[in-house]
């Protein structure tokens, strides 16, 4: 896996996660 790609899907995760929290 590219690591551009695993940083960005883990900045999207935290988005995803700082919203619900």
């Amino acid at each position: 896996m590219n690591t551009a790609m695993a940083i960005f899907e883990n900045q999207q995760q935290a988005i995803e996660l700082g919203i619900l929290c």
